[in-house]
């Protein structure tokens, strides 16, 4: 089932179809009607789930669903109870992706991670390394302007225990600890 990702909250929805139906120039709303179907991107079509269908695809073995936050992250809030999780942040990181790749057996990879940056960032990354056909979880575990994410929906977490996942937490410095960004230790291998 393919479902359509609105980018727009329903407020702004409303603000442009106001500023549509008022505009008096056709140019302005032809204008305003092609942004208004450039916002619509059909979400497994473009690489793109809301939360509700990644845990429905999963649940039916149709994606692998991936985790890649902060071991941190992973104990503060737990786990979608159908992911798999592997820190963007490990040093190893490509490696077990690699062998997640190997296990898929042509059923696509769905990246999700606190408010979709990160998995946004990370399939332009792997896309760029050659490896294509990666899902990304817009909303996120926490929510973003595409939708409440996977813990305000209400959906299945599990807790975080370090002894179940095949992930480590890397290695940072103390400006990174102390600011909250993280370079990916393997973004520089290649």
């Amino acid at each position: 089932m393919v479902t359509f990702n609105l980018k727009l909250s329903f407020v702004n929805k409303q603000i442009f179809l106001m500023l549509y139906l008022r505009a008096r120039s056709f140019t302005l709303r032809s204008f305003l009607l092609m942004l208004m179907l450039l916002m619509a991107i059909p979400a497994f079509g473009g690489n793109m789930l809301s939360v509700r269908d990644a845990l429905t695809l999963a649940n039916r073995n149709e994606i692998i669903l991936v985790d890649i936050r902060s071991e941190r992250e992973w104990r503060e809030t737990g786990i979608a109870s159908v992911a798999r999780p592997v820190s963007l942040y490990d040093s190893q990181f490509l490696s077990k992706f690699r062998t997640i790749i190997k296990e898929a057996n042509g059923r696509r990879i769905t990246l999700i991670c606190a408010t979709g940056g990160r998995s946004a960032w990370l399939q332009k990354e792997l896309s760029r390394r050659g490896i294509r056909n990666i899902v990304d979880v817009t909303e996120g575990m926490l929510g973003s302007t595409a939708g409440p994410g996977w813990l305000r929906s209400g959906l299945p977490i599990v807790p975080y225990t370090a002894a179940a996942s095949p992930s480590g937490s890397g290695t940072y410095t103390f400006w990174e600890r102390i600011t909250g960004w993280y370079k990916p230790l393997w973004i520089n291998d290649e």
